[in-house]
């Protein structure tokens, strides 16, 4: 059985948009300033006529539970180098240290119980208003599979693929839903395409599209507690700067109207964040679900085989626009017209072998910057042995950190040089880090020149049902929820 064409006239209509926000990690340890950042710059970007609610961490207003980066000295900048933050649990103070969340409402918890309420009275509204369901914070890998993946909600517990596609099977049968999801491993939900949000399940009767931070099977930026926030470069800050014009610092931002009929839609923001997006992420669009899940394709030849003039001619505007976009910032490698063939062959030595970021193994030192990191990790340790001890307790490493810091502000010279350590430090760290960046571009360019294929293999099978579908599904897409209505 084929399931119902799900056409959106009504997304024309000037309905009202209805908006939840999820916010927040499972326990204070998790729950950084970013993901409380996030959820002020997306409730800022709302209409005024749009009804919303947020629903974040423990939903209090008189707890620490938001964490944050609290280094201002160049001692502590250098102490936390060489030391880290500090032994479990030691809530890591006074590097990563807790305050009250400032988020500008609170409507509940952001636990189970009241996530499955805010469905339940989603349901019980029986409106038709566009909803946009906003996820910001962490996920994990599901139990059986990443095909039924988590996002941790407040307490230790958390929302499956699974059961996210259960509450949204019971909202108004044509109620238009676009999710934004931007947690680690948030491309499983991807299946909410599904019944049941299951790979194998008949395509939904209900209008849904979503867009999602990264591939199931990896981790996504942004979950950090610095609190600079013209240093954050993850999904969020791209995706809805582009949709709205606004970035999270109040500036005024790229708009892309890709396909030139003077408006920006979602599969617009989505593509110019594919292209700037400075970050390890590679997202997720419900379309590429769509096109996995329903055209069949033996070998990855059907798809290296395509020339380069061939695959901008099949392309969308905005996957056209990305797919430029990336070439360019991937440099001479990526400009031949074999440039699909070499992308898969890059993708495949460089990313498909381990679906983790490179850098987390660590970085690479020069030699002399090594020995003075020794040196001055020794040095110190020697002076405060807590400082490197995992062993010692909270109240040990915050003593040994405090003695150590009023140690080398006594010591300039010392200091200076520590500090020099440091910026090497910082800078071989970019250095990683930029490697996998230009990884994750060929992992998207990939992705892109896949499902433009696919796209062609299902026109050319002529299978219109299908078609109509995804049709339907790009329409949902190239909408913009939050412009003025």
């Amino acid at each position: 059985m084929i399931a119902p064409i799900f056409l959106a006239p009504f997304l024309l209509a000037p309905a009202p948009l209805r908006c939840v926000i999820f916010g927040g990690g499972p326990s204070p340890e998790y729950n950084q300033v970013a993901i409380e950042s996030n959820v002020r710059y997306v409730y800022g970007l709302l209409p005024t006529q749009v009804s919303s609610t947020i629903l974040f961490a423990d939903g209090q207003t008189d707890t620490p539970i938001v964490q944050f980066l609290a280094t201002k000295t160049e001692a502590q900048k250098s102490l936390r180098t060489l030391f880290g933050d500090g032994p479990r649990p030691a809530k890591g103070a006074p590097f990563l240290q807790y305050r009250k969340s400032d988020v500008p409402r609170r409507d509940g918890a952001s636990t189970s119980d009241t996530v499955t309420g805010i469905f339940e009275k989603l349901a019980g509204e029986g409106d038709k208003a566009p909803l946009m369901l906003y996820f910001t914070g962490h996920g994990s890998p599901g139990r059986q599979s990443y095909d039924n993946n988590r996002y941790d909600l407040w307490g230790n517990s958390a929302l499956t693929t699974t059961a996210l596609a259960g509450h949204l099977e019971k909202l108004p049968a044509k109620r238009p839903v676009t999710v934004v999801m931007v947690q680690c491993f948030s491309g499983a939900f991807g299946n909410l395409l599904f019944a049941g949000g299951l790979p194998e399940g008949e395509l939904t009767n209900h209008p849904l599209c979503g867009f999602f931070a990264t591939v199931k099977e990896r981790e996504a930026a942004g979950c950090t507690p610095e609190v600079e926030e013209e240093e954050y470069h993850d999904f969020t800050s791209y995706f809805f700067a582009a949709l709205t014009g606004k970035d999270r610092l109040g500036r005024k931002s790229v708009q892309p109207d890709y396909n030139k009929d003077g408006k920006v839609g979602m599969d617009e923001a989505f593509a110019w964040t594919q292209i700037n997006e400075e970050s390890i992420d590679v997202p997720v669009v419900t379309s590429d679900v769509f096109l996995r899940r329903f055209v069949p394709i033996e070998t990855d030849e059907e798809i290296t085989a395509i020339s380069w003039d061939e695959l901008k001619k099949a392309a969308t505007p905005a996957q056209r626009a990305a797919l430029e976009g990336l070439s360019e910032k991937l440099g001479p490698t990526a400009q031949g017209e074999d440039r699909v063939k070499v992308a898969y062959e890059r993708f495949r030595k460089r990313v498909a072998r381990d679906m983790k970021p490179s850098s987390s193994g660590g970085i690479r030192l020069e030699p002399d910057v090594q020995k003075r990191y020794a040196a001055a990790r020794q040095d110190l340790n020697q002076r405060f042995p807590s400082l490197g001890n995992r062993r010692a307790t909270s109240e040990e490493w915050k003593e040994a950190v405090a003695q150590a810091n009023t140690y080398l502000e006594e010591r300039p010279t010392q200091l200076a040089d520590l500090a020099q350590v440091r910026l090497a430090v910082e800078e071989a760290s970019k250095g990683g880090y930029a490697k996998d960046i230009e990884d994750a571009r060929w992992f998207r360019f990939v992705r892109i020149a896949k499902s433009v294929v696919l796209e062609m293999r299902l026109r050319k099978s002529g299978d219109k049902v299908r078609l109509k579908q995804l049709e339907a599904l790009r329409k949902l897409e190239s909408q913009n929820p939050l412009s003025v209505r």
